[in-house]
C-alpha cells in the first residue's frame, strides 16, 4: 500500500526562512475580503477589488486606506493610488517601479 506523505511548498523547495508565520519570519500574506461564507469559495470568486492587504516579505505592498497603519508599523513610505475606481495605499518604492513601466496596467492608477 502506498503511503501518502503531504508537506508544505517551502519545504518542498527547501525554502528554511519561509512556510511558517512567527514573530521576527518574513511573511507573504494576502488578506481579502470576505465575499463568500465558505473562505474557500471567497478565494476562487474574490477579483483584485476584494484585496485588502498585500504583503511581501513582511511589508506591505498595496492596501485599503483604513489599514494605513500596517505601512506606519512596518515603516513603509506610502503613495496614494486607485484600484479599480477604488482608494488604495501602495508602498512608495512599488509607486516608483510602477512609473517607470512602459505598459501600464488597466485600472492601477498612482497618483
Amino acid at each position: 500500500m502506498a503511503r501518502i506523505v503531504t508537506t508544505g511548498a517551502a519545504q518542498l523547495l527547501r525554502l528554511t526562512t519561509a512556510g511558517r508565520l512567527t514573530i521576527g519570519a518574513p511573511a507573504d500574506v494576502t488578506v481579502l475580503r470576505p465575499i463568500e461564507a465558505c473562505p474557500f469559495d471567497t478565494l476562487v470568486t474574490a477579483s483584485r477589488g476584494d484585496v485588502r492587504l498585500t504583503m511581501v516579505g513582511g511589508e506591505p505592498g498595496v492596501a485599503e486606506p483604513s489599514l494605513l497603519a500596517v505601512f506606519k508599523a512596518t515603516g513603509v513610505d506610502a503613495s496614494p493610488a486607485e484600484l479599480d475606481g477604488s482608494p488604495r495605499v501602495i508602498a512608495r518604492w512599488v509607486a516608483r517601479h510602477v512609473s517607470r513601466m512602459q505598459l501600464q496596467e488597466p485600472g492601477f492608477e498612482v497618483h
